[in-house]
């Protein structure tokens, strides 16, 4: 019979460590595609305040603005208003109905007056001085600038 190797031992164990490296590579790479989609594909809300001072035709005024800027629609279910001590009073957006609902991209304002600075029953009330969006999970964000805001809001 004949015995004819193309391949040493060596040779073999050679190719089969860098074919299992070169598959280990491509695990880690789809690994990291995945976690990156995972990431996007979420919901997330981007909440931001601006001051508006008093004009001739308008009254001082805070102009909330939210933006839905995850992948995945996200239900608006209420603005949580907070006070110095951690109180807070919570106010459903839209009386009767669960949420706003915001696509991807879609943006939703409130405006806040001076007279939605304070609340709660009438001979303990409460100055908010913080604001929180809550979705339709239970998810809470912090509205950028609205401590600063509302302070200023107050001040005018």
């Amino acid at each position: 019979m004949f015995n004819i190797s193309l391949y040493s031992t060596n040779e073999i164990a050679i190719a089969a460590l860098l074919l299992s490296g070169l598959s280990f590579l491509v695990a880690l790479g789809s690994l990291a595609v995945s976690y990156i989609n995972l990431r996007r594909d979420r919901t997330k809300l981007s909440a931001h305040s601006t001051f508006y001072s008093k004009s001739s035709t308008t009254h001082a005024k805070v102009a909330i603005l939210m933006t839905n800027v995850g992948r995945r629609p996200l239900g608006l279910a209420s603005l949580i208003k907070m006070t110095e001590n951690g109180d807070y009073e919570s106010v459903v957006f839209i009386a009767g109905s669960p949420s706003i609902n915001l696509t991807e991209g879609q943006k939703h304002e409130i405006v806040w007056n001076k007279q939605h600075l304070t609340g709660g029953p009438p001979n303990t009330p409460m100055h908010f001085v913080d604001l929180y969006i809550e979705d339709s999970h239970g998810h809470r964000y912090q509205v950028k600038n609205a401590r600063k805001n509302l302070a200023k809001l107050r001040k005018s």
